[in-house]
């Protein structure tokens, strides 16, 4: 507890400290980015290292990253001394909303990192993997740091956020099985306060004068964000209670609606006879809360079933996997409160000054909206998501892009050259936030292969439904209570929507034309790349009967592209309604419907994003739309609880009649629905917490990862020893205990997770003959063929234990003449090389 201790105290004092940058940057928002300030505070900082280490003018070190920390308080203490006037009258005003922001982070780190005490296993998934990049990153010298599971490569992944772990481990000096419960603490923290802050912000525009029920409302943001999932749960629950079944006179059950539904394991009889009250297999050990994360279901041609993910904060948060879609939220969450920012500039600056903040690029016709100290950030910022996770660079820069346009329209009017805008800054500052990290990016290799049309793959609606039940309902209510009441308007709307979708449609089916009938005549790639288009989903020889398949189950299954063209229509038509109100002179009431409009933009970009992956999806090593639909669903589930508290907090208070009543009582229904799961979640680990507290509750998560003692101090010595190459057992696949001493010590095996490895790089070709080498240095008598497989991968341990012992045949006899036995306990032995 004392390092949580010591991390929650850190992170506290280095957002204090780089407030001033805040200050600078969101100095349009109620809050001047004091709720963003920590996650900025963090960013900035290991992005000033990450910088100096790669160009060798800082060493992985404690020193290193302090020299790092002291340029940046050096910056804002500047920035202090030219704005202390303004930033202590900013403080002095608002020491409520600043003890609000830090009671959120304050309850939110404590009290799960209590909770992950209970569960710090860093076994499991792909745990294993972000533990060894942690490790890596802290015993590296310089960056970019190696590769732990290739020896001689560095590593080729999303890592910034790793760095960000890995920097406050070292600064802290604790190990990776300590920073790695730690860091999942922190950025449900710092997501949770971010989450607080954007909405802070935005109902500050809507209603400045109410501080108060402001400041209470944006509790919802984090609560819909962290703490609600998808309906599942109360399925579950309904499941447990027999509803919807019916028992047959010889014992057996059936149930009409639950094999529609077709939910994997719901659709399976019930266990008890009896009622009840407690989901399935609930504190028995076993992992029921999964089956929340695999709602969405795919079917090929011939109707197989295709495992996909739709993991959400709450399963996420509970696995336990620091993954980069995780340690990415605070940050993605980050960049929304930035273009918050630079959008609420249309607020305080005049036309004049507008058209002075215009910066021209090479040219004239290169024109942006924003000044060079705003795309300088821009780029560092968006950057950054690129590095922390490449999935979110899409959605969050288009945010921006559309709200920097939306500004423009605002004080200028439309006009078509509004879109050419949008790209030019997309453009701009993609491609300057690329340049700005290219050292990462030169080393980086994907196994991306491009876009692959969507033909037959669709989501029923049902799971849609169920997936975004929370946010769907007071989503739809809002859009239907506020609507653009002219039926012009509203067929306009609905007319632009179809004709988008129609053109999505006739996109996917062109472009599966091209790769199938097209393409192949023109080399025997294409052709390769067909024949496996065709092969991920079962399709017949007929071309033809393919595409009719596809257009037959969107038009027997139309709940979802139905329910997504019901939301854009009604959302651009809400855009008309106000414009309308607009055009009213009075200052204070566009400041009021600007909050409005910015709701609007993150609406319908999560749409967009759920909308995408049924017409297309990113070609991968799993030959379907598995990663994409996990990927651009969980960007829609963060932007949507934004949107989803904010229309909360407006739709009650609407109305104050009966109608304010019954709107309570669905809104309280929906919310349910999504806390059913996350309260058994909770409860499932009280076993344990009922236990004698101090006996129990560990946040190191190494012992409980590691199958034995001996092993445990091997690691603890390998850990104390410079960086260097070890040789360890390698298993035929991932998710496995293989690669376990590289994970937990920070050594570098010479292969680790082959599956992975080839994920991370696109191809298996770095990998060569490792797997067959090291078995052979394990199980060759000849001490010469074991001197060149040291000598190929400059192996520098020899690691032997139980695992070793039970995949190869070990001849450790040979070990002696080339190597000294530096670690032994019970049957673990650790050699180093001569």
């Amino acid at each position: 507890m004392a390092y949580a201790v010591l991390w929650y105290l850190i992170i506290l004092l280095i957002g204090v400290g780089l407030f001033p940058i805040s200050f600078v940057i969101f100095n349009t928002l109620n809050d001047k980015g004091y709720g963003f300030s920590k996650s900025l505070a963090l960013l900035l900082w290991g992005i000033f290292f990450w910088w100096g280490s790669v160009l060798k003018l800082l060493n992985n070190s404690f020193a290193g990253i302090s020299i790092a920390l002291i340029i940046l308080l050096s910056i804002s203490a500047y920035i202090y001394i030219k704005h202390s006037k303004e930033i202590n009258a900013w403080f002095k005003a608002n020491i409520l909303n600043i003890f609000s922001i830090e009671l959120v982070f304050l309850l939110a780190f404590f009290l799960f990192a209590i909770w992950k005490g209970f569960t710090p296993s860093i076994s499991t998934t792909e745990k294993p993997m972000e533990l060894a990049f942690i490790n890596s990153l802290i015993h590296s010298e310089s960056m970019p740091p190696a590769d732990p599971w290739l020896s001689g490569y560095s590593i080729s992944y999303y890592y910034l956020g790793y760095v960000l772990v890995a920097l406050l481990a070292k600064f802290t000096g604790i190990t990776g099985g300590i920073a790695f419960n730690l860091g999942l603490s922190l950025i449900f923290a710092l997501s949770a306060i971010n989450a607080y802050s954007i909405l802070y912000n935005i109902l500050s525009i809507k209603n400045p004068k109410k501080k108060k029920n402001n400041k209470l409302a944006s509790f919802a943001a984090p609560f819909l964000l962290l703490l609600v999932s998808n309906a599942e749960g109360f399925l579950e629950l309904l499941h447990a209670r027999h509803f919807f079944w019916k028992q047959n006179v010889d014992g057996s059950w059936s149930s009409k609606f639950w094999q529609w539904l077709a939910i994997p394991d719901l659709n399976t009889a019930p266990i008890s006879s009896e009622p009840s009250w407690l989901i399935r297999n609930f504190q028995t050990g076993s992992w029921w809360w999964w089956r929340a994360s695999r709602v969405i279901q795919d079917q090929n041609y011939i109707g197989q079933t295709k495992e996909i993910i739709d993991e959400f904060p709450v399963f996420s948060f509970r696995l336990g996997d620091l993954h980069p879609h995780v340690l990415s939220i605070p940050f993605a969450i980050l960049t929304i409160g930035f273009a918050l920012a630079i959008y609420s500039k249309q607020n305080i600056i005049s036309d004049s000054n507008i058209n002075k903040t215009k910066t021209k690029i090479l040219f004239d016709y290169f024109k942006l909206s924003i000044s060079p100290y705003e795309l300088l950030f821009a780029s560092v910022l968006y950057g950054s998501l690129m590095f922390i996770n490449f999935w979110d660079l899409p959605v969050y820069l288009a945010i921006f892009c559309a709200v920097v346009v939306i500004r423009n329209v605002n004080e200028h009017g439309w006009e078509w050259k509004r879109l050419w805008e949008f790209l030019i800054h997309f453009i701009s500052v993609a491609l300057l936030g690329y340049i700005f990290f290219l050292p990462f990016h030169l080393s980086f290799a994907s196994q991306a292969g491009g876009i692959v049309p969507n033909l037959i793959y669709i989501t029923r609606g049902a799971h849609f439904w169920v997936m975004f039940f929370p946010f769907l309902v007071p989503i739809s209510l809002y859009l239907l209570i506020n609507s653009n009441k002219s039926k012009k308007m509203l067929l306009s709307s609905a007319i632009y929507t179809i004709f988008g979708f129609l053109m999505l449609l006739l996109f996917t089916i062109i472009l599966s034309t091209l790769i199938v009938s097209v393409l192949p005549s023109i080399s025997d790639k294409y052709s390769q790349a067909a024949s496996l288009f065709m092969q991920n989903m079962k399709a017949p020889n007929s071309f033809q009967d393919l595409i009719l398949e596809g257009l037959k189950r969107r038009l027997l299954q139309p709940g979802t592209w139905l329910t997504l063209i019901g939301i854009l229509t009604l959302s651009i038509s809400s855009f008309f309604r106000i414009k309308s109100a607009n055009k009213q002179k009075d200052i204070h009431v566009k400041e009021k419907l600007s909050a409005d409009i910015f709701i609007n933009i993150l609406l319908i970009f999560g749409a967009l994003m759920v909308l995408a992956p049924e017409f297309v999806y990113l070609r991968d090593f799993f030959g379907y739309r598995i990663n994409t639909i996990f990927k651009f669903y969980y960007q829609t589930w963060l932007i949507w609880s934004i949107v989803a508290a904010y229309l909360i907090a407006q739709l009650l208070s609407i109305f104050k009649d009966w109608k304010h009543w019954l709107i309570s009582i669905i809104l309280i229904f929906s919310t349910t629905t999504g806390i059913i799961y996350t309260a058994f979640t909770i409860a499932d680990v009280l076993p344990e917490m009922n236990k004698s507290f101090f006996d129990n509750w560990v946040i190191d998560g190494t012992s409980s990862s590691l199958s034995s003692q001996a092993e445990e101090e091997a690691v603890n010595w390998l850990w104390s020893q410079p960086q260097k190459v070890l040789a360890e057992a390698v298993g035929d696949s991932s998710y496995s205990y293989y690669a376990r001493i590289s994970s937990h010590s920070g050594q570098i095996s010479v292969l680790g997770w082959k599956g992975h490895e080839g994920q991370w790089r696109g191809s298996y070709e770095p990998q060569g003959t490792r797997a067959q080498d090291i078995q052979t240095l394990y199980e060759t008598k000849n001490v010469d063929d074991a001197q060149a497989i040291i000598k190929k991968y400059q192996i520098e341990y020899i690691f032997i234990g139980a695992l070793e012992r039970n995949t190869y045949q070990v001849r450790d006899e040979k070990f002696n003449t080339i190597a000294d036995k530096v670690f032994e306990f019970g049957e673990v032995m650790v050699y180093q090389v001569r």
